[in-house]
């Protein structure tokens, strides 16, 4: 089999739309002779966690690994499932963000998950390097360890 690191912020358990995209091309990699290991985000508060996502997942070839940060929502003490706030606030929040943190508030876990990314990769061989986005730093992880290997 082929080796693949898969790097996405969002992963299940958690929810919505962007995270069922990577969901459904990881779950079929290991028909196509691809084995998938997934550098992802470690729990942490989130406007939406889907359990039984984690389910479709019950296939030994992949194998997922789970990054801390220091970002808002891994400090926020309430971990799952967040209240999302209105739709205003959310806009303002966001436009803050994007002035302060270049290219995105993400930046914290990637740089965790490039040296962790660096680890896995010096322990394994693999063929590929995959991104997915957003947030975008995590281009910037792949693109590191793309580079030094």
């Amino acid at each position: 089999m082929f080796k693949v690191l898969v790097i996405a912020y969002s992963f299940p358990p958690k929810g919505l739309s962007g995270v069922q995209r990577i969901l459904k091309f990881v779950k079929y990699l290991p028909k196509s002779n691809w084995m998938p290991t997934v550098l992802t985000s470690d729990l942490n508060a989130y406007y939406a966690y889907d359990e039984t996502l984690m389910k479709e997942l019950d296939n030994e070839a992949i194998k997922i690994v789970r990054v801390g940060s220091t970002d808002v929502s891994s400090l926020i003490p309430k971990k799952g499932t967040v209240k999302m706030p209105p739709e205003w606030l959310r806009k303002i929040l966001s436009f803050i963000s994007s002035c302060i943190f270049i290219p995105d508030n993400k930046k914290s876990w990637a740089r965790n998950a490039l040296e962790k990314g660096r680890e896995l990769l010096k322990s394994g061989d693999f063929d590929l390097i995959f991104v997915t986005g957003p947030p975008f730093s995590a281009f910037i992880t792949a693109a590191k360890l793309s580079e030094e290997t």
